[in-house]
């Protein structure tokens, strides 16, 4: 029988203060960046931009001017493309490619990699597409973004980057792409068998929280010493266009603390509620959380299908994105759909396709929609 323990809900330092709150929505967000299928996502994005350049410098250079020496070296495509960029991004893809296939066999050390497309986003900066069709300008643009929305995802993960609040209340879905949470999420608690203090090593990689207020669980991969963590400082008081309180931090700190492992509770489970966690997204939905999360907690596991699979049973099948629980009616053997976005900022942005983990709400056969025990 799971036992809803202090430990497990809610650090307290040496203080009695009651600090960092655990959240399964964090945790499963985090998860998700770091797991096999994102490092494709990011692999795949990339190697479609790298094609797409390959292709337009080639054609440029059938038709290249005959007097293309003696023009500013910017118009010289083929020497600056052709022997800079070029060779620059498609070293950047052997990078994220070698990182995808090491995951795959479980090498955790590609983990702490953000690969060399933040490097080569900067770097583009200085060589503009405009020399490109329209048309091909355009698939430029959405190729660049694609590859590196997933590397940043990861590079914030691996880096410890993200701040209390941004996986949970104030999830931006403009910025990070659809939240897109399955019906059901694992149970989590902390392991306070590894606890992690002040100069200790980290032997085991995985997910941490640390003891202090106003920080968010991290990933954690192994290293001589513990990093430290970001806590937020002052909030924002900007109340936005639609009158509404906003709530992320202006301003924080890198600050020294312990670290406890997070795990996951074996044949336990969180359901998710139709309006979310979170649906007025304010940071005292994430704080009172301990208070609240015994109502979602079962043993029943819900059958669950990925985007490209084949639909198991003919039914109702739902994700919790955009705010509301969306659902979609499906046929045995159909495929399961990517959830197209309609959030992200950017012309070149909307309509992207993302992969996402379906629950089965409802099935036409009158069978069951949880998983044998």
């Amino acid at each position: 029988m799971y036992r809803n323990k202090s430990i497990n809900r809610q650090l307290i330092n040496k203080s009695g203060d009651k600090v960092a709150i655990l959240h399964p929505q964090e945790c499963w967000l985090l998860e998700r960046i770091m797991s096999p299928e994102y490092y494709r996502r990011r692999f795949e994005g990339w190697q479609e931009f790298v094609e797409l350049c390959e292709r337009q410098v080639a054609e440029w250079s059938k038709t290249m001017p005959l007097d293309v020496r003696r023009r500013p070296l910017c118009e010289q495509i083929d020497a600056v493309w052709g022997g800079r960029v070029l060779p620059n991004i498609r070293s950047t893809l052997k990078s994220v490619q070698y990182d995808f296939i090491q995951l795959q066999q479980g090498d955790l050390r590609v983990l702490q990699s953000g690969g060399n497309i933040s490097s080569d986003m900067k770097g583009l900066i200085d060589y503009p597409s405009d020399w490109m069709s329209l048309v091909a300008q355009k698939q430029y643009d959405r190729l660049k973004w694609r590859g590196a929305h997933y590397n940043n995802l990861i590079r914030r993960t691996s880096g410890g980057y993200w701040y209390d609040g941004e996986l949970t209340y104030y999830y931006e879905e403009s910025l990070h792409g659809p939240l897109a949470l399955p019906m059901q999420l694992p149970l989590y608690e902390l392991d306070s068998r590894v606890y992690l203090r002040e100069d200790d090593p980290v032997t085991l990689a995985g997910l941490y929280l640390p003891d202090i207020p106003d920080a968010s669980a991290q990933l954690l991969y192994r290293s001589e010493h513990i990093p430290e963590a970001w806590q937020g400082r002052v909030r924002t008081k900007y109340v936005n266009e639609a009158g509404i309180q906003e709530y992320y931090w202006e301003n924080g700190a890198w600050e020294k603390c312990n670290w406890i492992r997070i795990r996951r509770v074996a044949n336990r489970f969180i359901d998710v509620p139709p309006e979310g966690f979170f649906p007025q997204g304010m940071p005292e939905e994430l704080y009172n959380w301990p208070q609240r999360e015994a109502q979602y907690v079962t043993d029943r596991q819900r059958m669950a299908a990925c985007s490209g699979e084949a639909c198991p049973h003919s039914g109702e099948w739902s994700i919790f994105v955009e705010g509301r629980q969306a659902t979609v009616t499906l046929e045995q053997g159909e495929q399961m759909p990517e959830w197209t976005d309609r959030k992200m900022e950017g012309e070149y942005k909307r309509g992207e396709k993302f992969h996402v983990l379906w629950s089965l709400m409802n099935r036409h056969d009158g069978g069951s929609v949880w998983v044998e025990a």
